[in-house]
This record gives C-alpha cells, sequence and structure tokens, in this order.
C-alpha cells in the first residue's frame, strides 16, 4: 500500500509520512520533487507550502546517484517515477503475475533499470494491480489501457500521477 496521502491543489488531504515513506510533489512552480527521509534516514529539504500536488510511494529506488538496496526479491508488477539532473522524468510501468504475458520485476532489477536511465532519485510506486498506464487518444476522444494490470482489469486506487501535455 502506498504509505503517503496526499495533497490536491495546495491542500493536504493527509500529510503525515511514516518513517521509512517517500513522496513524489510538485510544486506550484511546476518543479518536481521527491520527499520523505532518504536511504540514510535523512529527511529531504521540501517546503511543504510551495506543494501543489503530491502523492505517495514505497521508497528509495536510487537515492541522490546511488542504487539503492532491498531485501525484497518479489517478482511481481512495479511502477516506477524518477528524474534526472537535468529534470528529465521517467516513469516506468512493468506488467507482471501473468506468466504467459510478463511475469514483472524484483525492486532491485526495477532500481537497475532507473540507475541505467541515469536518474538521480527514483522511487518504487505501488505494484500489482495498481500498475497501469493509461493514455488518452486524441483522435478518438477515448482513454486507452496500454497495460496488462494483474487482475485483468484497472484497480481502483486513491491517487496516481498523471503526465499532462499542453497544446
Amino acid at each position: 500500500m502506498t504509505q503517503l496521502a496526499y495533497y490536491v491543489n495546495g491542500i493536504g488531504v493527509k500529510t503525515t509520512v511514516p518513517t521509512t515513506g517517500t513522496f513524489i510533489a510538485s510544486y506550484f512552480d511546476k518543479t518536481v520533487k521527491i520527499g520523505g527521509k532518504d536511504v540514510k534516514g535523512v529527511d529531504r529539504p521540501i517546503v511543504y507550502s510551495n506543494i501543489k500536488n503530491a502523492v505517495g510511494s514505497l521508497g528509495w529506488l536510487v537515492d541522490n546517484n546511488t542504487k539503492a538496496t532491498t531485501t525484497d526479491v518479489t517478482i511481481t508488477a512495479r511502477t516506477a517515477f524518477g528524474y534526472t539532473a537535468d529534470k528529465v522524468a521517467y516513469a516506468i510501468v512493468v506488467d507482471g503475475s501473468q506468466a504467459e504475458y510478463s511475469n514483472g520485476m524484483s525492486i532491485s532489477n526495477l532500481a537497475d533499470i532507473m540507475a541505467c536511465l541515469g536518474v538521480v532519485d527514483a522511487v518504487n510506486m505501488n505494484g500489482g494491480a495498481s500498475s497501469s498506464v493509461t493514455i488518452r487518444d486524441a483522435s478518438q476522444k477515448v482513454w486507452k489501457s496500454l497495460s496488462k494490470p494483474t487482475t485483468g482489469k484497472e484497480a481502483s486506487i486513491g491517487n496516481g500521477l498523471a503526465f499532462v501535455v499542453k497544446d
């Protein structure tokens, strides 16, 4: 389960961050930060009054250019978010738990991919049936899922990441 409540339009819906929790915050100035405690247990500098939107994450994959260590070897669907020093953002969704299609991957494998992409910071999001990608097909004005969630359909979840391209 994702470990942070969230901010919506600058209002903290729930603002308590668990000791091991991390979160992705977008500021009013459109910058993105990852908050919470780093792998050494030090709070990341976050200006909470600048947060426009935030969503929780489960922990570090890459922290300040260093791959985080993990003991979780579970192979399943995964979701990750990270960014490079020059603010190129990467979001990865891996389908899983479907032997005929995709087994998924471990958290360590996901961290390897993010590190290979050159991210300075990346976090693991909720996985399993929550891992999915949906796009809006502008030509047909419909939403389409590009994923095959583990349960065969998208999960009902309380939050997520959205990437919007303005015309």
